[in-house]
């Protein structure tokens, strides 16, 4: 209603199907909103065929960003449909730069790109479409280095040969003694990760709570996890489905 559509006065029924999947959060505010107005023929059909909708809504209308946008164009681009996301959520969505990725700050934006009225911009990093990687490339931050060790000669010699080699690694002693400093110091020696090492590891910093920040793009990433840490809070519990 404040997007300037009325809202059916019967009754709707909505269909998340498959049920035996979590469903939460905000992000299917956009595609039930689309539905809605799609279903009392108050916009457009033609440009539903082909493609699909995240995002959350505010009372106003605005498009809010969302978690997880990764796994979703991922998705989305394997199977060969084209994507509306949330306006702040561009830059994260442009990394996967073979899917037809588009953005929308609100409600009517999308609904007047679907009545051919207005065009959407696409997904892009820094307002530029073209070449994002090597950008995105130039504004990574800074990762700790094995420069910044004084002594621990032994450990260092370890972790060059860890990364050299692509072997394990286990640091034992007393808390204090530079383990957990001299660990840190490991994703800056290592090479870059690939686009698709970089996407499978975007992608699940994109779920957790702190998201996926752009400008850790092609970096190793590394854990600390406190030392009264469980098993199940290591690697996670519960049981598999199979």
């Amino acid at each position: 209603m404040n997007s300037g559509f009325e809202f059916p006065p019967h009754r709707i029924t909505i269909n998340l199907s498959p049920a035996d999947i979590p469903k939460g959060g905000g992000r299917y505010d956009l595609p039930i909103a689309i539905g809605v107005l799609a279903a009392s023929e108050q916009v457009s059909k033609e440009r539903l065929r082909n493609t699909e909708f995240v995002g959350e809504l505010a009372l106003g209308g605005e498009l809010r960003g969302i978690r997880g946008i990764l796994p979703v164009v991922s998705a989305a681009f394997e199977a060969g449909r084209r994507l509306v996301v949330p306006g702040p959520n561009g830059a994260e969505a442009a990394l996967v730069s073979a899917c037809d990725c588009l953005t929308a700050n609100s409600l009517l934006k999308v609904t007047q790109w679907l009545s051919g009225t207005e065009d959407l911009p696409g997904a892009c990093i820094n307002s530029m479409s073209d070449g994002h990687h090597n950008q995105l490339q130039s504004k990574t931050v800074k990762q700790s280095d094995l420069i910044d060790v004084k002594g621990q000669e032994q450990a260092k010699r370890a972790l060059i040969i860890a990364a050299a080699g692509g072997h394990n690694l286990l640091f034992y002693g007393p808390p204090g003694t530079g383990k957990t400093m001299l660990a840190s110091r490991l994703p800056g020696i290592l090479p870059t990760l690939t686009e698709q090492q970089s996407l499978a590891t975007a992608a699940v910093a994109s779920i957790s709570s702190n998201g996926f920040e752009p400008s850790h793009w092609g970096q190793p990433p590394f854990r600390s996890p406190h030392h009264t840490a469980s098993a199940a809070a290591l690697v996670g519990g519960g049981c598999c489905l199979h």
